[in-house]
């Protein structure tokens, strides 16, 4: 009867052992993982929507930009101005959220134990450092095609080279972009986060 009972107090002891571990932590950082990238992804489809919404207003913007420009008639540029300051405020709100994002993401490399998470969490900086760049582009480019157009000696074919230049670093910007984030999908498959 004394060894069931010396038995029966190990194994309690352990459980309590086990129990105490994982109350402090110890198994909790995968979950804390999950939260945080959840997080982060939950931010990042905020910011895709809002990029959509930046699409069809640069679309807008540059179609009837170009339907002036090939009507002969002089660039509206208080119009163009107008529509860059919307779309300047939507790309600094896009940035704001991002960072957001990618701040939910470097909290999972403050963890331990969750290697699959980190890598994930790495690749989807990333996205969000292109993303930004690219957004902070976006705003340069937005300036200068408007100090383009105010100018008294506006050039078309100077414009439109600077319009295909900028469309081109997008482009570059974009698939390396697109990589990453394949590379983050295969990831979240391959590990099952």
């Amino acid at each position: 009867m004394s060894s069931i009972r010396t038995g029966t107090l190990a194994l309690t002891a352990v459980l309590v052992v086990v129990t105490a571990l994982l109350a402090s932590g110890c198994g909790g950082d995968a979950g804390k993982a999950r939260g945080y990238v959840e997080q982060g992804n939950e931010l990042i489809a905020a910011v895709e929507k809002q990029g959509e919404e930046l699409g069809a207003l640069m679309d807008s913007a540059f179609s009837d930009l170009y339907k002036e420009i090939s009507s002969g008639s002089k660039p509206d540029v208080v119009s163009f101005a107008s529509a860059a300051a919307d779309m300047e405020s939507l790309a600094d709100d896009m940035i704001t959220r991002a960072r957001k994002a990618k701040a939910a993401f470097e909290r999972v490399d403050t963890l331990e134990d969750v290697p699959g998470y980190v890598k994930y969490a790495d690749l989807k900086i990333r996205i969000i450092d292109s993303n930004i760049k690219g957004l902070e582009e976006l705003k340069a480019f937005l300036k200068e095609a408007g100090e383009k157009l105010a100018a008294s000696d506006f050039d078309l074919m100077a414009f439109q080279s600077f319009v295909t230049q900028y469309g081109e670093s997008v482009k570059t910007l974009g698939e390396e972009g697109g990589k990453l984030q394949e590379q983050a999908e295969a990831l979240w498959k391959s590990e099952k986060l």
